[in-house]
């Protein structure tokens, strides 16, 4: 029984360890569109 609630609960980690790494990606990727944004609006201005 102990070794079962084990495995679950490295399952679970597992998933949280994978959501973590999802929401990075999504962050960095939400970061470098907006640098992108404001490099395109700094370049028109000028």
């Amino acid at each position: 029984m102990k070794f079962f609630l084990h495995r679950k609960l490295q399952e679970q980690l597992q998933l949280i360890q994978e959501d973590k790494f999802q929401i990075y990606y999504l962050i960095s990727f939400f970061l470098e569109f907006i640098h992108f944004q404001v490099d395109q609006q700094c370049s028109s201005d000028s």
